[in-house]
């Protein structure tokens, strides 16, 4: 939703300033509008604002059409690629926490160890009714002692990020007992089990799908509001007697992360 409402505001802005781009004056917009062609520079503008390569095609300029659909169908194909990836590893890291961590162990387990241990808040279901952590800590030690299923705790996604990371957690998992005298966990400042860490694992590889997915997805945005302007720059330019090219290339490209490529596309006026 709030990539969407950015680019409702790009899309706006580049009404707003096609004016002073697309014309010197009224004299040369008017020449603009009525030159041989006759068509709109604002129509190219609205037409690659919505669709990249719509612009280029009424402008008749069919293979900057080809390339900037091109790229909006990789884009979109990236993007959502990588959303389903990361979308299927969450519900995985989800189903692990759920099947390997429990509300009620952490709870005795914390109140064991350490009960005036700072932690960061969750929500605590009680019989179906709902305390803020803070809340619960000054009433739980007065409450009988509960069945296991009593108990539940929001899963929400602050709660799947808190058991990741805070060690606040750590009586929660269900191999702590066995290994919270191992010096590999006991004096790691991150990490309390095996589980917490395959846990944390899981949660990160996720995370870098969908921060790709979000890269894709900033890539769709500047392929529209660049064949807005370009479709745009075609129909003024060419009624003033200019033409524009396109120059593609590609290089390799190999980083620690793995191998693939750098795709460039130059445009002369």
């Amino acid at each position: 939703m709030k990539r969407e409402a950015f680019l409702k505001k790009i899309l706006v802005g580049i009404l707003i300033i096609s004016s002073s781009l697309l014309g010197e004056g009224p004299e040369s917009f008017s020449k603009t509008l009525h030159s041989a062609s006759a068509k709109s520079p604002q129509k190219a503008i609205l037409y690659s604002a919505a669709l990249p390569g719509a612009g280029q095609w009424y402008a008749d300029s069919k293979l900057a059409a080809a390339i900037f659909a091109t790229l909006e169908i990789a884009a979109i194909s990236g993007m959502l690629s990588f959303q389903d990836r990361g979308n299927t590893m969450v519900s995985d890291y989800e189903s692990f926490a759920d099947g390997h961590w429990d509300v009620f162990r952490w709870l005795q387990g914390y109140y064991a160890e350490n009960a005036t241990e700072e932690t960061h808040n969750v929500y605590i279901l009680l019989n179906s009714r709902r305390y803020a952590f803070k809340e619960f800590t000054e009433t739980y030690k007065y409450l009988p002692d509960p069945e296991d299923n009593s108990y539940d705790i929001v899963r929400e996604y602050h709660f799947y990020e808190n058991i990741s990371k805070y060690k606040q957690f750590k009586q929660g998992w269900d191999d702590y007992e066995q290994y919270k005298n191992d010096p590999d966990y006991a004096n790691s400042i991150k990490r309390s089990s095996p589980n917490q860490e395959t846990y944390a694992q899981m949660r990160y590889d996720a995370n870098i799908f969908l921060k790709r997915s979000g890269y894709f997805a900033t890539a769709i945005l500047f392929n529209h509001v660049v064949a807005a302007m370009d479709a745009g720059l075609r129909i003024h330019r060419r009624a003033n007697g200019q033409d524009i090219s396109f120059i593609p290339g590609a290089a390799p490209l190999i980083s620690q992360s793995g191998m693939g490529a750098i795709i460039k596309l130059e445009i002369q006026w």
